[in-house]
């Protein structure tokens, strides 16, 4: 993230990222679809869902260049996915969280972001950045508003 901010991530580094982003993003978007826990079931809406851009986005990015080919998620995805995992079976509960720290970061800062990373690797406008639209939501401040109210129904355990 810090190359992001920077404006000088490439376009390897790029595609890790989008690699690790789908490893997470699939897993907790497939334990909040399944979840019995209602309050963490609640933030599984299809205006949030970024798996499918996530994918589209690596293919946009890496494309037929075989050099790209070979890089998998970094490790600490790898294990971010594992305690989802754990999460999802032991205490879905704070599926919660997880769902609204990724959602709303993508919501606020993610929108920032998306300009460095065209321009560091010479993307075209909307091409390999679609994880950072959100098409659905045409007004993500009064969405964000409504995200922190599912929060605040969270019973306190």
């Amino acid at each position: 993230m810090r190359f992001v901010l920077r404006g000088t991530i490439d376009r390897a580094s790029y595609v890790r990222m989008l690699r690790s982003l789908g490893v997470i993003y699939r897993r907790l978007e497939g334990l909040l679809a399944t979840t019995r826990f209602a309050p963490a079931a609640a933030f599984h809406r299809l205006e949030l869902l970024r798996a499918d851009s996530i994918a589209r986005d690596d293919e946009a990015v890496a494309g037929a260049d075989p050099s790209l080919a070979p890089l998998v998620a970094a490790p600490t995805a790898v294990a971010y996915d594992a305690r989802l995992i754990d999460i999802g079976r032991d205490a879905p509960h704070r599926l919660v969280a997880h769902a609204y720290v990724r959602y709303l970061g993508d919501l606020s800062g993610g929108q920032m972001l998306e300009p460095l990373i065209r321009k560091a690797i010479a993307l075209p406008d909307g091409r390999g950045t679609e994880f950072y639209h959100f098409t659905d939501i045409p007004d993500p401040t009064a969405y964000k508003g409504m995200l922190r109210g599912l929060l605040d129904q969270v019973p306190a355990r």
